[in-house]
């Protein structure tokens, strides 16, 4: 059994307290609740409207039952420290997943592990192009829950590189409800991420979800420029020989968002 499995079980059993719902609609709910919340602290032209939506999601929910949305972000978070990895992904497999009558399946963590371990191998290459550019970025064209995505960032971990500092991902699925997770996920895993509700085949984007991350870690002009400014394309591009900052330590979920105190931090109530 995986060390994550009795917070998955647990998530489970917390959608399942609610009677009148079905679970995999609570945990649709839950994901845009936090989702909604954790975007409003970017996406400040939009925050009244995305609280709103946090606070009308709640209302379908008596008042006692509304306490389980903290509870579960405390189990996901937990999962997330003890192991990264798609946790949403399992809970939404072993109670069906929202779309399952369309085929729809979440790819298992030990796929995604093994193909992030092919892409990323000994790291060096990745390591020469972020001393040249001060990032990488990576892109999932059907991500889920954010598997893939979150399986490369691990795997940068397990090489020594900082996927909080030198990576930015792109991940786009047609599901909002899909895109709600991966975004949760992502933020919970402080990584730098723009998540699009849109469709790959067709190009159309209806709507773009920024990680605080993405926002923190200046995204928005490092991808625009192409580099960042402390490697070796910024120095050449500004003339000097800027100094690169000491490697920051990457920050752990637990020390990203303590899960009880999440509603305080965010001015929410529940």
């Amino acid at each position: 059994m995986r060390a994550t499995q009795k917070h998955v079980t647990q998530i489970i059993r917390l959608a399942e307290s609610v009677h009148h719902t079905q679970p995999r609609d609570v945990l649709a709910d839950f994901a845009e609740i936090w989702a909604s919340a954790f975007l409003s602290t970017v996406q400040l032209d939009k925050r009244d409207e995305l609280l709103g939506r946090f606070h009308a999601l709640q209302e379908k929910y008596e008042q006692h039952h509304r306490g389980i949305f903290k509870s579960m972000l405390d189990e996901l978070e937990q999962a997330l420290t003890i192991d990264p990895g798609d946790i949403m992904g399992q809970v939404f497999m072993q109670i069906g997943s929202p779309n399952q009558a369309r085929g729809q399946v979440f790819t298992p963590d030990c796929l995604c592990e093994t193909m992030a371990m092919l892409q990323v191998g000994d790291g060096d290459a990745l390591q020469k192009l972020i001393d040249e550019k001060g990032f990488i970025t990576v892109q999932e064209p059907a991500c889920g829950s954010g598997a893939t995505v979150i399986a490369f960032a691990k795997q940068m971990m397990v090489k020594g590189l900082n996927y909080q500092q030198h990576m930015h991902a792109t991940a786009i699925d047609v599901d909002i409800r899909a895109v709600h997770l991966a975004y949760l996920q992502l933020t919970l895993l402080h990584i730098p991420a723009k998540v699009i509700h849109g469709n790959t085949l067709t190009l159309d984007c209806w709507s773009q979800w920024h990680t605080p991350a993405h926002a923190m870690g200046l995204f928005g002009p490092k991808l625009r420029r192409g580099y960042a400014l402390d490697s070796a394309m910024g120095r050449r591009e500004m003339g000097e020989a800027a100094e690169i900052a000491p490697a920051a330590s990457v920050i752990a979920p637990a020390a990203l968002l303590a899960p009880s105190q999440a509603g305080n931090q965010l001015g929410l109530a529940f």
